[in-house]
Parts: structure tokens; sequence; C-alpha cells
């Protein structure tokens, strides 16, 4: 007897895709609030924390417009760290956003961080420290650095701490592009937040000029202020760093690291669910430059010689964040065994 068979409709389903999705995701580089050179380098670095085994599609927003996307595979869920292969577009001045996304098997994105992107042409542009760098409590004092800005003959230098009624800047002045506190002031500053700023003079201000030719100095009239009057021509954004105040809430990690045949070794301690972010810096006269960094899902890392950045003396430093990349302790700022490379 004859009998028909209905049609049975045949879909291809990728098993390792079925099974595999993204929970969460963080942008670990760069910090919210960094400032950015107008047409600079920038690469963010994310992390992603799923389930399963198999490919996610990611993409990388720039104020919520899609500038790559990449295929990366998930191992068991394992936290997996993203880097964007092209520069994000830096030539328009302003605040701006970076996002990660997840576009597939599930849809996702992450927290925005903010970064601002710093014109060059009418401000003077800070170099370090970035913005939002903790220092230790009396611990060496930083290099203060900036791009020079044609036509300034002297800078002046302001630190200010943030937060406090009526606090003033306190001023220093100096003709090179960079400047270190003596020990006697920095080592004095109280833990707290700071902010900084950078004023660029001219050598042909009114000010000056009348004391060159043996006058006194008039009080400044249609300049509006002495500074004007000094020729100040020229002025930086806002930097800010901090010293002890958040690093005060995170967990020490006890940092170690030793010389081994072929190359370094790290250690620190472990935070139960933790990431970790190892990152080496190359010490130069403007003070640390970050030359490498590394998401580890553990504690611990051996690096052969042919990793470290040639160059040196190099630091590192270790901090371990959370699932949703907020800090909870770090090592100190350390030398890498074996010095220069």
């Amino acid at each position: 007897v004859a009998t028909a068979t209905a049609p049975v409709a045949v879909t291809a389903v990728n098993s390792l895709l079925a099974t595999t999705s993204v929970t969460r995701l963080s942008v670990v580089y760069p910090p919210s609030g960094t400032l950015v050179g107008r047409g600079d380098n920038l690469r963010a670095q994310g992390v992603i924390f799923g389930s399963g085994t198999g490919n996610v599609l990611v993409g990388w927003l720039y104020d919520g417009v899609l500038v790559e996307t990449a295929t990366v595979p998930l191992q068991n869920g394992a936290a997996t760290a993203v880097t964007n292969s092209v520069s994000l577009p830096t030539l328009l001045a302003g605040n701006h956003e970076i996002t990660l996304a997840i576009l597939a098997p599930n849809t996702l994105s992450s927290p925005s961080v903010q970064i601002y992107v710093d014109e060059g042409l009418t401000t003077l542009r800070l170099v370090a420290p970035t913005a939002g760098t903790v220092f230790a409590p009396a611990f060496s004092a930083p290099t203060f650095a900036w791009i020079p800005a044609p036509g300034v003959a002297r800078y002046g230098v302001g630190l200010r701490r943030r937060g406090t009624p009526g606090a003033r800047y306190r001023w220093v002045f100096t003709s090179d592009t960079f400047w270190g506190p003596p020990a006697s002031l920095w080592n004095e500053l109280p833990d707290g937040d700071y902010e900084w700023v950078v004023r660029g003079f001219t050598a042909s201000g009114r000010s000056l000029l009348d004391r060159q030719m043996g006058g006194a100095t008039a009080p400044p009239t249609s300049e509006g202020t002495l500074d004007v009057a000094d020729g100040w021509t020229v002025t930086s954004s806002t930097g800010r760093f901090s010293i002890g105040g958040p690093d005060s809430a995170l967990a020490d990690l006890a940092g170690q690291s030793s010389g081994v045949e072929g190359g370094a070794r790290f250690t620190w301690k472990e935070i139960a669910g933790a990431l970790y972010v190892h990152a080496l810096y190359l010490q130069t006269p403007d003070g640390p430059r970050r030359v490498r960094t590394e998401v580890l899902p553990k504690a611990g890392l051996l690096l052969p010689a042919g990793a470290l950045p040639k160059g040196g003396p190099l630091l590192w430093r270790v901090t371990a964040i959370d699932r949703d990349g907020r800090p909870l302790g770090a090592t100190q700022l350390a030398a890498v065994p074996g010095g220069a490379r």
C-alpha cells in the first residue's frame, strides 16, 4: 500500500554556538576619564565571561557606532581577553564613549567607558601622570609632563587638593616641559584626590617687559588678571591623580618577582573569582610608560625573556578586578628583575 510522508524540515545547527553564551563583559582599558591626544593611536581591551565552548561575535562601538567586529573563541566559559585590532577614531576633539558588545550568539553590551580627546591646538596636552593614576603615600615623586606649545617661554604647574573648600593651586614655574616635585614638597602632601593644570606664558607679557625695562610693574588693567599681564596665553585641561586614597580601599596583593633561567616569574596573592591585569611599564624621563598588558584568569605569571620588552628599566604592577571590571586589589609598582634589556 502506497503511503505518503510529509516533508521534514532539516535545519543545520552549530552545536557549539547553541550551547555558548556570554553573560558579562567589560572594557578594562582605557580607564574611564582617560585624556587622549587628537589623532593618537588608541586600542581598547576588554574581557568577556560566559558559558559553553564556541565562537562569539564581538563588536567595538565608538559613540554608539560599530567600528570593528571580530570572532573570538570561548573555551568552557573561561574569561577571555579581547583587543581591537585597528586604532579607534580619535580625530574629533571632545568627550567620546567606548563600548564592547556581543553580537552573536546572544546580544549584550558592556558599560561605556568615557574618554576625552584633546584638540592639541589651542590647549596644552598633559602627558603624565595619566588621568586617575594612584600613587602610594610618601613614594618617589612622579614626573609631571606635557607637550610643548609654540611661542611659550615658560610654564606654570598648579597642584590643588580636590574636595577641600577654598583650596588654592600651589604654583611652580619652569622653562622645561616637565617638572618633578622635590621630596620635601611631595612627601608632605596628605592622602587624597588632587588635580593639576599647566599654563603657558609667552616672553612678551606686558609686566615682564616692564621689569626688563627697569620700571615698576603696573597693576593689571585691561588684561583682567596678573597672569594675563604676564603673558598667559594657553592652558591645559585638568588632570587628576590620587595619593593613597583609592589604593587604601584595595587589598594588598603582596607582589613578588624573581629572575629565573630564561625569563622572570611574578607572583601575588589570589582573590577568589578575580581576574588579574598584569602590566609592564618602561621607565622614561617623562615617567612610566605602559608597554605590555595581559589579562590572566589566575594568579602567577612566568614570562620568557623574549616576551619582555626591550629597553629598560622595566616596572610591573598587577591589579585584580571583579567580573564587572572593578578593581579589588593591587601590587605596588616594582622593578622587573634584571633591569635594562
